[in-house]
C-alpha cells in the first residue's frame, strides 16, 4: 500500500536495465552488456513488472519484444537518461573549474609564500590541505537555491568527493616525504 502511495522508487540503473533488454531483445545478451547475471536481470524484470502491474515485454522464443506499455516505458526511460546526461555536464564542468582554480591558487600561494619564507615541506603540505578543503563560506551562498537545489547539491557532493580523494592523496604524499 505504501509503495502505491509514494510511487515506485527506482534509480538510473533500473532504467538502463530495461533499455538493455529492449535493445538486445535477449536477457542473456542484455545481462552480459550490463555485467550482471542473467538470473539477476530476470528477477529484476519480474519484480518491476509486478510492481507496475504491467508486462513490459512479451517473450517470443528467446526474444523479448516490447509491449505497448514497454514502448512507453522505454521512451520515457531514454528521455530521463538523456536528461541525466545533460544535467551532469554542467556539474562536471563546475568541478573541473573549481579544481583548476584551486590548483592555480595553490601554485600562486606557493610562489608568494616560498619567495618570502624558506622552503618547508610541512608548510607546503599545510597549504595543499588548505586549498583542497572546501571553503566554509560556500554553504551559505547556496542556502536558498530554489529549483536549482538538486544541481547545486549534486555539484557540491561531487566536489566534496573529489576533495576527499585529493585530501587522501595529500596525506599519503605528506607521510611519504616526512
Amino acid at each position: 500500500m505504501l509503495n502505491n502511495f509514494w510511487g515506485i522508487f527506482m534509480d538510473f540503473r533500473d532504467l538502463s536495465y530495461v533499455l538493455a533488454i529492449a535493445r538486445y531483445q535477449n536477457i542473456t545478451k542484455a545481462a552480459n552488456s550490463l555485467y550482471v547475471t542473467q538470473p539477476t536481470l530476470t528477477k529484476f524484470l519480474q519484480n518491476l513488472e509486478a510492481e507496475l502491474g504491467q508486462k513490459l515485454f512479451r517473450k517470443l522464443g528467446h526474444r523479448f519484444v516490447l509491449t505497448y506499455a514497454g514502448e512507453r516505458y522505454v521512451e520515457k526511460a531514454a528521455e530521463i537518461l538523456n536528461l541525466k546526461k545533460e544535467l551532469m555536464g554542467p556539474v562536471l564542468k563546475t568541478i573541473v573549474l573549481r579544481l583548476i582554480i584551486m590548483a592555480g591558487l595553490l601554485v600562486l600561494a606557493n610562489m608568494i609564500i616560498f619567495h618570502l619564507f624558506p622552503f618547508d615541506r610541512e608548510l607546503e603540505i599545510a597549504l595543499m590541505v588548505l586549498y583542497a578543503l572546501p571553503a566554509p563560506f560556500i554553504i551559505p551562498i547556496f542556502s536558498d537555491v530554489g529549483k536549482d537545489g538538486e544541481y547545486v547539491s549534486t555539484s557540491l557532493s561531487a566536489h566534496t568527493l573529489v576533495t576527499v580523494i585529493l585530501y587522501a592523496m595529500i596525506v599519503v604524499y605528506g607521510m611519504s616525504v616526512l
